[in-house]
């Protein structure tokens, strides 16, 4: 009888022995079960557009293929329409060799300050407001008489 005692005591103590958590469930795994993501509550991001309607005016300085290198030339973009994002307007301009021209552009701007418009005509720009009333652009335009040009315009 003392013999079967013993026996039942160690057999408890060995099952007994190191279980002190449940087993899992499923397979045994060797990587560490991932986290569930967090959720976290939907915040709208206040963001403002800035208002671009206004006459902004500066001077340009450039070069083209077939006129060369060209600076100080005035430069003048009137926005008179705009709907959040995107704006529309005529941009009137002095060439180097004389004529006074203008045409229609279309512009949008991100909530980031970048610029980008579309001339009527041709051409490019892309810019970043630099303060509420500073704009920096780059005139891109390509073909047979490439243009490249850099100008600063400020909002009167």
């Amino acid at each position: 009888m003392k013999w079967i005692a013993i026996a039942i005591l160690l057999v408890g103590i060995i099952l007994c022995a190191g279980c002190t958590s449940t087993s899992p469930s499923g397979p045994v795994s060797s990587t560490p079960a991932a986290t569930p993501p967090t959720t976290s509550p939907n915040v709208a991001a206040k963001t403002i557009t800035p208002n671009m309607i206004g006459i902004w005016s500066g001077n340009a300085t450039g070069l083209s293929t077939v006129r060369g290198y060209a600076e100080n030339f005035p430069m003048r973009y009137n926005i008179t329409v705009q709907k959040g994002q995107a704006f529309a307007g005529i941009k009137e301009y002095e060439r180097p060799d004389g004529p006074a021209l203008s045409e229609n552009f279309t512009g949008v701007l991100t909530f980031s300050g970048d610029i980008y418009l579309a001339d009527a005509i041709a051409g490019i720009q892309i810019g970043k407001i630099k303060d509420p009333n500073t704009l920096e652009f780059v005139y891109l335009e390509d073909g047979a008489d490439s243009k490249t040009m850099i100008f600063y315009l400020t909002r009167k």
